[in-house]
């Protein structure tokens, strides 16, 4: 499994150029974000979908 430190990760996030993009981080999970915050992860994936108008 590769890990890559927040750092990394944002340093990268902030070189790629997108109409719309987004860095969310989860605070409190590690590996399983999609169990570890099961309620947060939700509204995420709702808000974007929302946003992108995915059925």
């Amino acid at each position: 499994m590769l890990q890559v430190s927040l750092h990394v990760s944002r340093k990268y996030f902030d070189l790629i150029k997108a109409p719309v993009k987004n860095f969310i981080v989860f605070e409190n999970s590690a590996h399983f974000l999609n169990f570890e915050e099961c309620g947060e992860f939700e509204n995420i994936i709702e808000n974007i979908k929302t946003a992108t108008k995915i059925l």
